[in-house]
């Protein structure tokens, strides 16, 4: 985190990984092999010999555990004497650093071996992250940034060049499974995005025992790619800058009219009032959002930035990890809840686990707080609701797959909303990578292929999609000049992505993206007289700070699925709600799992609100319950 383009997100900027400083093999690249299940190596003697003699011998010998055991290591070296890894994030990286060194230690490395590298893998990323997101042991390993991004000179060592397939479970085959042991809590809180930290620092802050939970070999979830703000009104910050008209009021007000009005009105009124306590909560952590920016659809400028254009979602998930460490809060990566646990009365009990070193166990719990997000990389749970939407392209993780859904729809949950998809109108063409409505707030314009703006760039983003979606080609460009790029730090990352086309005048830029010079330049001129004049004659965008002089850059865009707006129904203590209208005692929910706060469309920094917002009353609410 030395660099500035350290601010971008892991996703984002991940490029190589080196061999292992204990390991001095060749990456050789063997055939796939079926892995050994979990399950498997949970038995009473994990160190079985059959077990053994396949990494000893043939194909899986060529996985980094087979590595090991020819240099002379054992599975105890790894495993410990008697049990295999419980997936509990601190423990799998002390095993792996007391060999390796930390991240840092192997950043160093990563400099010595590989110094043409103009990245450096180990030392960008925003928080501590499991060896396990690249590196496995039993089977190939895979790097998890090419999930979503390709780099050509990508190679670790022992790697497959077979994607892995994140997927929904069929949760019905966990059913009658006997689990191999029983964990006892207070709360487990299933999914660490910024719902799931939020949720479960609130719940240790108020006495109770937690177990985070993600399926996922990364913290984060999809608030790691959250790269604008968080909107709160009437703030210090704003007062400062002469924003002294904006309130809850209006914050209420541009929310309901951003969702078409179906929002839930007593959650959105929850929101709104408690903001501002969401960001007095996060300066405590040591979190600081100080710098403003515009979204569409908000009246003031409302949404709240790390200093520097540093992506506050990353920002923040490194600010709550942090704590959660000092707390010694349990976090377990890898492991994927399959099923609610209740009792005859339809209480939730705690949640049934499987995971990829401990296998499939129960844990029994007081409460259970779902934060898993929502389902934008689901397409076949996106064509079930929206099937126009079918083979739309997404800005989300890969693991945003709705399985909190799945878990709460089984023990009868209600849903509300569930067709309410947003298009966000500016990702990447042929990516997944979000172009920021944060670098449209700070002046960047859309232009289409006939070098013409054809919008007011901070319109709601259904509307600013749909506007898109008439252009030539269903594409656009956004367009920002230097001065942007040099004081917006989010905006490095494209430019590492190879996503950036320059020029050092108009026509040059227009020449280097194939649309009319001539048009595009008059274009950029008549923009800048409405600088100027304080006024847009064509389009009526207010927000018009600054020109666009000197060096221009440009990104081809296209909308893509951002965020599910429709979840399981909750009350405003954020207990959910059965389909018979009962809350289901010992079950809440926070975040994009979450129905009715954004109605039809989400506002841009209303979605990092919500999730601190409501995880942190989800965490206090579950506290209370089991008290």
């Amino acid at each position: 985190m030395k660099k500035s383009f350290s601010a971008v997100i892991i996703l984002v900027i991940l490029t190589a990984v080196i061999a292992a400083a204990c390991s001095k093999s060749e990456n050789k690249q063997a055939a796939p092999a079926q892995p050994i299940k979990a399950e498997e190596t949970a038995k009473e003697n994990p160190f079985d010999a059959t077990l053994v003699e396949a990494f000893s011998k043939g194909e899986n010998a060529d996985y980094l555990a087979g590595s090991h055991l020819k240099q002379g290591f054992t599975c105890t070296d790894c495993h410990g004497e008697t049990a295999v890894l419980t997936d509990n994030m601190n423990e799998v990286n002390t095993t792996c650093e007391n060999c390796h060194g930390d991240l840092q230690a192997m950043a160093e490395l990563s400099k010595e071996n590989y110094p043409d590298k103009e990245i450096n893998a180990h030392e960008s990323h925003l928080t501590s992250i499991s060896c396990t997101t690249c590196h496995s042991a039993h089977t190939q390993s895979f790097p998890y940034c090419l999930n979503c991004h390709t780099f050509s000179d990508m190679q670790i060592p022992f790697q497959s060049s077979v994607k892995p397939v994140f997927q929904a479970d069929n949760f019905n085959v966990y059913e009658n499974v006997t689990p191999n042991r029983v964990d006892k809590t207070d709360i487990v809180v299933i999914g660490s995005g910024g719902a799931g930290f939020s949720a479960a620092l609130n719940a240790m802050e108020n006495g109770a025992k937690v177990i985070l939970l993600e399926k996922m070999p990364i913290i984060g979830g999809n608030s790691q790619l959250a790269a604008g703000g968080m909107n709160v009104a009437g703030t210090k910050y704003q007062q400062a800058q002469g924003i002294t008209q904006d309130s809850p009021d209006v914050h209420y007000a541009d929310t309901m009219k951003g969702g078409r009005n179906i929002n839930d009105p007593k959650l959105v009124r929850y929101l709104v009032d408690h903001t501002d306590d969401s960001l007095a909560w996060i300066e405590s952590l040591g979190g600081s959002l100080p710098n403003l920016s515009f979204s569409g659809g908000q009246t003031y400028k409302r949404v709240h930035t790390a200093k520097g254009g540093t992506i506050v979602g990353a920002y923040l998930i490194s600010t709550f990890y942090k704590k959660a460490q000092e707390m010694g809060m349990d976090i377990r990566l890898n492991s994927q809840a399959v099923k609610l646990l209740t009792d005859n009365n339809g209480k939730v009990t705690g949640v049934r686990v499987h995971a990829k070193h401990s296998g499939i166990y129960d844990i029994q719990a007081k409460a259970v707080i779902l934060t898993t997000g929502g389902f934008g990389a689901n397409n076949a749970l996106v064509g079930k609701y929206r099937p126009e939407l079918i083979g739309t392209t997404t800005s989300n993780q890969p693991g945003a797959l709705g399985d909190g859904l799945i878990l709460a729809e089984n023990i009868g949950a209600d849903f509300t909303d569930i067709h309410e998809i947003q298009i966000h109108p500016t990702v990447a063409l042929n990516t997944k990578i979000l172009i920021s409505e944060s670098v449209r707030g700070k002046g960047a314009i859309l232009i289409n292929k006939e070098g013409k703006r054809f919008v007011n760039e901070m319109l709601t983003r259904d509307n600013t999609s749909a506007a898109v979606l008439k252009q030539s080609g269903r594409s656009a460009f956004v367009v920002f000049d230097e001065a942007l790029y040099k004081g917006w730090g989010q905006i490095e990352g494209y430019f590492k992505l190879g996503l950036v086309k320059e020029g050092n005048t108009p026509k040059e830029l227009a020449e280097k993206i194939g649309i009319p010079a001539d048009t595009f330049a008059n274009t950029i001129e008549r923009y800048n007289t409405f600088i100027k004049n304080k006024k847009d004659e064509d389009f009526g965008r207010r927000d018009m700070e600054k020109p666009l002089n000197g060096k221009l850059y440009a990104i081809e865009i296209a909308p893509g699925i951002h965020h599910t707006m429709g979840g399981v129904k909750i009350n405003p203590q954020t207990q959910v709600i059965s389909v018979d209208g009962k809350p289901i005692p010992g079950l809440y929910a926070a975040g994009e799992i979450v129905g009715g706060v954004h109605g039809g469309n989400r506002l841009g920094g209303n979605a990092i609100a919500d999730i601190v917002t409501f995880g942190s009353l989800a965490g206090k609410e579950a506290a209370k319950y089991i008290k």
